[in-house]
């Protein structure tokens, strides 16, 4: 009997243990299974960017109820009418700065001029919109000419109110949400607008891009608008390469080396030039010494004369820069206005911070420079010893052989 009652907790007491063991993990691992996919289904957060928009960029276009006789105007909409003016100014992007905490997008519009009234009528406009378009998915032939989202910030027929929607590849589209009062945003006379991007209604992706706008009707039928350049999410991260890489100075030594900005997007970007944030007191760093008239260094590489001082320190150095990147891209006007197909430039521009690293070693001993200066100039030098040698031994054996040849006459 004690042998039978045996063999049954040998097989009962392993499925206790496997039970007991199953309900402990299945506590620990749903929980963070769930959570790790909750995590896999955020955007991607980032702290504060800030890119630069062309100033007094506008485009206007006149005559809208006749769209055969359209023409546009850039960069002409100053004149003295205050109204107009104003009603420009309040148009003009010059700055705009972004972050996310991986749910929510947030956008400043720096506008020039004296700022958005909270009533635009008082300077003449019938409309005055602000907004951004997203293309969720990377995929031109979705939505709305590659645009997926749309959220806009609109003052009509006496109101601000605040709509968000999706666009469908036909241009059909769904109103995501709606507010018909949403004046709080705004302070009279503020040089600023504030948008807000709910990412989970755009199924939290991870990379997508952005273009922020403004526009407005006036006059009879004639409007204005000004639109930034494409801006990636997450920011692209940049970093330097040098040639020679790495690039080492000894004590007291003095290079012209290459200088590239690289992309983690595979886009090298178009540099405009390189500041030097910090200057360090034994390290001379100077930027484009001699070539101060090329406008880009996207492909060919920044010149950088560097000199390392007798008195520096042996280590690692670490050169603060700032690359000074020019943005654009192309933005088909028929996203806000159905009947233009035009196709029109953006341009902008941005600061990134990165940095130069530089090795300063110690200087040849004279062995040293002795054994440098034989790797690099001994094969000439045998050579031409080698040349010297063959042609003294020709002229001796010469000399001797004529020498033979009168002893033989006599």
């Amino acid at each position: 009997m004690q042998g039978r009652y045996r063999s049954k907790y040998i097989v009962v007491m392993p499925l206790l243990l496997l039970i007991i063991i199953i309900l402990i993990t299945s506590r620990i691992s749903i929980p963070f299974l769930l959570l790790h996919a909750q995590a896999e289904n955020v955007s991607p957060s980032f702290t504060r960017q800030e890119v630069n928009d062309e100033i007094n960029d506008l485009k206007q276009f006149a005559g809208m109820e006749n769209s055969n006789s359209s023409r546009e105007k850039t960069n002409d909409y100053n004149n003295n009418n205050n109204n107009k003016n104003s009603l420009s100014g309040s148009v003009d992007i010059q700055r705009i700065s972004y972050s996310s905490d991986g749910n929510f997008l947030n956008a400043t519009l720096w506008l020039g001029g004296n700022g958005v009234k909270e009533n635009p009528l008082s300077y003449g406009a019938k409309m005055v919109a602000y907004g951004m378009v997203i293309d969720a998915d990377n995929n031109e032939k979705t939505g709305k000419s590659g645009f997926d989202y749309q959220v806009e910030i609109q003052w009509n027929n006496g109101t601000w109110h605040r709509t968000s929607l999706e666009w469908g590849s036909d241009n059909s589209y769904r109103i995501l949400d709606v507010d018909q009062n949403y004046s709080g945003f705004l302070r009279n006379n503020q040089n600023y607008v504030l948008l807000s991007l709910d990412l989970n209604t755009l199924v939290s992706p991870r990379n997508y891009k952005l273009m922020f706008y403004s526009t407005a009707f006036y006059g009879k039928s004639n409007f204005m608008y000004d639109l930034s350049s494409l801006i990636d999410i997450p920011p692209p991260q940049y970093s330097i390469s040098t040639i020679p890489n790495p690039l080492v100075l000894r004590q007291g030594e003095q290079k012209i080396v290459g200088v590239q900005l690289k992309s983690s997007t595979g886009v090298i970007p178009e540099v405009t030039n390189f500041t030097i944030k910090e200057h360090q007191s034994n390290i001379d760093v100077n930027f484009n010494p001699d070539k101060a008239n090329i406008s880009s260094f996207s492909v060919e590489p920044a010149p950088f004369m560097i000199a390392a001082l007798k008195e520096a320190q042996i280590g690692q150095y670490t050169i603060p820069l700032l690359a000074n990147i020019s943005t654009g891209s192309s933005f088909p006007l028929n996203v806000f206005f159905g009947h233009f197909n035009a196709t029109i430039p953006t341009k902008g521009s941005k600061a990134v911070p990165t940095n130069l690293t530089i090795s300063v070693v110690e200087p040849l001993s004279m062995q040293e420079q002795v054994k440098d200066f034989w790797s690099t100039y001994g094969p000439l030098i045998t050579l031409m010893g080698a040349g010297f040698a063959g042609s003294v031994s020709t002229y001796v054996f010469d000399r001797l052989r004529k020498r033979k040849e009168r002893n033989d006459l006599r």
